[in-house]
């Protein structure tokens, strides 16, 4: 395969003399690109020679200014001291973080691109000028004052930071550009080289363009492109963007006519995939393929999203022995960083909201996390301190509660949750424990290595917050660290000749394989987007002349169209599911080249799961079962159990026979059922002396002023008194107290309306009620139960009433046939009050008149809803007589053996079958 790299040795044989290869100065996209042509070289020349000196453009324009760059962390610190003394009122470092990156980004691009910063930010104030601009206005708002304020103020920024780095001998990225281009044309005079190949370069800055110009036209030098004319000569082609434009604009150098590389024969095939992950696993049957075929020498796997990387490293197939990873693992995505980055925030939370407690969430997410596996295999902490804490329903800890629990070595992890009061010195120290953890527990060489890296980086943030007083917290050196992390990778070993070579695309420049597999060409990926993360808007940039998102889109056009232009065979996979921020759409490049390229193939891979209908699913009465359904009926059988079995039989048998239910978690907040329970209860002391007694209205102006005590004590008494109500558990208990409140307005009200007293009979009372059921010619005793949150008379009128916290309207307790209640449809709240009025009848049987009904908090103005049937207000004898007969009917059912618990399709609630 003649590849790119043998065309740059074909043009230096023909300029280098004698092949005096020393003479020469090579400038590639890359340093893969550089080690690819020395190997070339090695195998087209043969014997000894000297090779040219070959460097990347980064190299070049640091030999041209022959000055520091200075690292873009340290840059941050110094703009900042710049920003400290130029502002009035300046944020803080931590704010400041938010926007400078971005900033100095756009000062970079205006100096790689050589506009004149005074005229740019002049036109920048004038347009934000307009933006403020208030029509008919007498003057701006302070808002728009401060907002204007800003913008005056970058010109003095990027002065004042370029004097400072000046003062230093040092420079930016931009600033080392936009020297070497002022600088070239001198620079060359003595330059140390015969000939000058600058070769498959592609978007050149305007000032990377001025120092290839004075080479041009001062040295020897050729200038190769590696492009096709299939994308160059098609003008609605954004591949060859760059390329046309400097074919029109440098008159002054002779173009040759670039090949027609897409003539050659060549195999393209699109796979869709079911997910990133499926793409891993397509890729190792495709690299089996391949390699059985083929080999795996001249194979290229490329990575649109870096983050597939250890995916598809543990699906390459044990074929394949040789494997170069070019591109490094990132950081970021290690599990380390996830371990100090949420150490990190549990931090900043502290420091932000003064506190010194940690969620059960994040303390779970810390002690199971992976790296700290020695601490639960030792001392099994993560368990202990797991149970202890949903024992106590914590959903907050801190460092004095841990040690309140007395957990044997506990005092091992309480490093992980002290606050810190030197955070830089608290971060090393820190990062020290958890190595030694790691270390003692793991032998893992990737683990080890990330460890080794990821100490350097805590070692930097954290001199860097030593010597900068305003960085020393928590929530800065939680920035700094993603901020460095960024630029951090997991370098791997290989030969980067020999064997299968994985990249990423940037680093492909300038290399040719013959068989090209591609993952994640989705169009949020290839290309990134339309991404103006900038402070200069998109009009202004065309005026200057910056690049803008269409440039970008060109660059990765290029990238595609380049990698895949001399290759025999093509595999482009892509995701079609929408996972996280990708939208499972193909990249407009796919669309483009099944254009161009008319025998482009498809095939789609899918979750190859067999499908099949569900099956009903139902379970026989063994002995055993019946066994359990005995001791059920002889403890009692409640509203809920009933209304399970109408709902779904064999829901009733997970929850009522087999006791399945789900595991109990920690409510961090208050869950709708312990609302319900907290309301209850407090409703139960307030009432409590009033047992017996007529109610009046000043006993209940009386309870007004109780509540919100009772609430927080009802609070520490459910979540334990370790736990404070804070956040939403603290706008929770307010909304509790206003249910309360309006239950206690319209309670007096009625007080005041009512002819006759109102006196409770009974509170939380235990209802229960034996029946007599035949099954098979055998009489068995089933015992109801339940309880009554509140019995109260007024005159004759015994009611029985149940406080519900959520939402109850008239239709929920209203029917017009008593099987009704028992119907898949059903109507569980008028079937719950029909059976405590039958338990209430037996234990009130001095009553005359009854009404069962539910007061609903929340919808507290449609007041005592009570069931009734048809347009009977009130429980008749006849109406208990009708539903005690169906009831046990339905119990009936429950324990005839010949009918097993059914799974029911239609079921509204059941969770468990499925």
């Amino acid at each position: 395969m003649r590849t790119f790299i043998h065309e740059v040795v074909d043009e230096l044989t023909h300029h280098v003399k004698n092949e005096n290869f020393g003479s020469a100065w090579v400038i590639l996209p890359s340093k893969r690109a550089g080690i690819q042509l020395r190997t070339v070289l090695e195998n087209e020349i043969g014997g000894t020679f000297f090779c040219p000196r070959i460097s990347t453009v980064d190299e070049l324009i640091k030999w041209v200014v022959d000055a520091e760059t200075i690292d873009p962390i340290q840059l941050l610190f110094e703009f900042y001291e710049v920003y400290k003394s130029s502002a009035d009122e300046p944020e803080d470092f931590e704010q400041f973080m938010a926007w400078a990156p971005q900033l100095l980004a756009d000062f970079n691009e205006i100096d790689r691109q050589l506009v004149d910063p005074a005229d740019i930010f002049r036109n920048l104030s004038s347009i934000k000028d307009i933006e403020a601009w208030s029509f008919n206005s007498t003057e701006l708002s302070e808002g728009q004052k401060r907002f204007l304020q800003f913008w005056e103020q970058i010109p003095d920024l990027y002065f004042g930071l370029r004097a400072k780095l000046d003062e230093q001998e040092i420079m930016s990225s931009g600033m080392a550009y936009r020297r070497a281009a002022l600088e070239m044309e001198n620079k060359v005079k003595a330059f140390p080289f015969d000939f000058v190949l600058v070769a498959g370069l592609n978007a050149l800055s305007k000032s990377e363009q001025k120092v290839i110009k004075s080479l041009c036209r001062t040295v020897h030098c050729s200038v190769l492109w590696d492009v096709d004319c299939s994308y160059t000569e098609n003008q609605n082609q954004e591949a060859g963007l760059f390329y046309r434009k400097f074919a029109k604009e440098w008159n002054w150098m002779k173009f040759a006519q670039p090949q027609n590389h897409w003539s050659e024969e060549k195999s393209v095939e699109v796979i869709s995939c079911s997910s990133s992950i499926g793409q891993a696993k397509i890729a190792r049957e495709l690299l089996a393929t391949e390699h059985a075929n083929n080999g795996s020498n001249n194979t290229g796997l490329i990575l649109a999203d870096e983050s597939l990387l250890h995916s598809v490293l543990e699906n390459i197939p044990e074929c394949v022995d040789a494997v170069n990873v070019t591109m490094g693992y990132p950081l970021r995505h290690s599990s380390i960083h996830s371990l100090i980055n949420t150490i990190l925030q549990i931090q900043k939370r502290y420091q932000d909201y003064n506190s010194s407690a940690i969620g059960y969430k994040e303390l779970l997410e810390i002690l199971d996390h992976p790296l700290l596996k020695g601490l639960e295999s030792k001392w099994g902490l993560a368990s202990s301190i797991r149970d202890w804490v949903e024992g106590h329903n914590l959903g907050f800890v801190g460092v004095k509660q841990l040690l309140e629990s007395n957990i044997e070595s506990v005092s091992e992890v309480l490093f992980l949750f002290e606050r810190w009061t030197d955070p830089a010195d608290c971060l090393e120290r820190t990062f020290g424990r958890v190595k030694d953890i790691v270390v003692a527990a793991s032998d893992n060489r990737v683990v080890l290595e990330e460890l080794y890296q990821y100490e350097r980086l805590i070692t930097q943030v954290s001199l860097l917050a030593k010597g900068h007083e305003f960085a020393n917290n928590a929530g800065v050196l939680l920035t700094l660290t993603r901020q460095l992390i960024g630029q951090q990778s997991l370098s791997y070993f290989g030969d980067p000749v020999v064997g299968l070579q994985v990249m990423g695309m940037l680093e492909t420049r300038a290399l040719d394989f013959e068989t090209v597999i591609l993952l994640s060409a989705n169009e949020d990926i290839l290309p990134k987007g339309r991404k103006e993360n900038s402070f200069i808007p998109y009009d202004l940039k065309l005026y200057h002349d910056l690049p803008t998102f269409k440039e970008k889109d060109a660059i990765y056009a290029y990238y595609f169209y380049r990698l895949i232009q001399r290759c025999k065979k093509v595999y482009i996979l892509y995701s079609n599911q929408n996972e996280g921020f990708s939208s499972g759409e193909q990249s407009r490049y796919i669309t483009q080249l099944e254009y161009e390229f008319p025998s482009t193939t498809r095939r789609k891979f899918g979750n190859q799961l067999s499908r099949r209908a569900a099956q009903p699913t139902s379970v026989f009465k063994s002995e055993n079962v019946q066994s359990s359904l005995q001791d059920l009926f002889a403890s009692g059988l409640s509203p809920s159990a009933i209304n399970t079995f109408i709902n779904c039989p064999l829901d009733f048998y997970y929850l009522y026979i087999l006791g399945i239910n789900e595991p109990t978690q920690v409510e961090e907040s208050v869950e709708s059922s312990t609302f319900g329970t907290m309301i209850h209860n407090v409703l139960e002391r307030l009432y409590t002396p009033w047992i017996g007694v007529p109610l009046t209205v000043a006993g209940v102006q009386n309870m007004l002023p109780r509540i919100k005590q009772e609430l927080e004590s009802e609070f520490k008494s459910e979540y334990s008194r370790l736990a404070k109500p804070r956040g939403k558990n603290l706008l929770t208990i307010d909304v509790a107290a206003q249910y309360i409140q309006r239950f206690l307005a319209q309670e007096m009200e009625m007080i005041k309306e009512c002819s006759a007293p109102i006196i409770i009979q009974s509170l939380e009372q235990d209802l229960n009620k034996m029946l007599e059921i035949k099954v098979n010619d055998q009489i068995i005793p089933v015992k109801l139960r339940g309880k009554a949150d509140r019995i109260d008379r007024i005159g004759p009128t015994l009611r029985v009433i149940d406080y519900k916290t959520g939402q109850t309207v008239s239709k929920d307790v209203n029917f017009k046939e008593v099987d009704e209640l028992f119907s898949n449809e059903g109507k569980p709240k008028a079937l719950q009050l029909l059976l405590y009025a039958l338990m209430a009848k037996d234990q009130y049987s001095d009553c005359t008149y009854m009404v069962s009904g539910i007061y609903s908090l929340k919808s507290y103005k449609s007041g005592l809803l009570v069931a009734q049937q048809g347009n009977d207000f009130g429980i008749s004898d006849q109406l208990l007589d009708s539903f005690e007969e169906e009831l046990k009917h339905q119990i009936g059912i429950i324990l005839d053996n010949s009918q097993p618990f059914v799974h029911r399709e239609e079921a509204r609630f059941c969770t468990l079958c499925n």
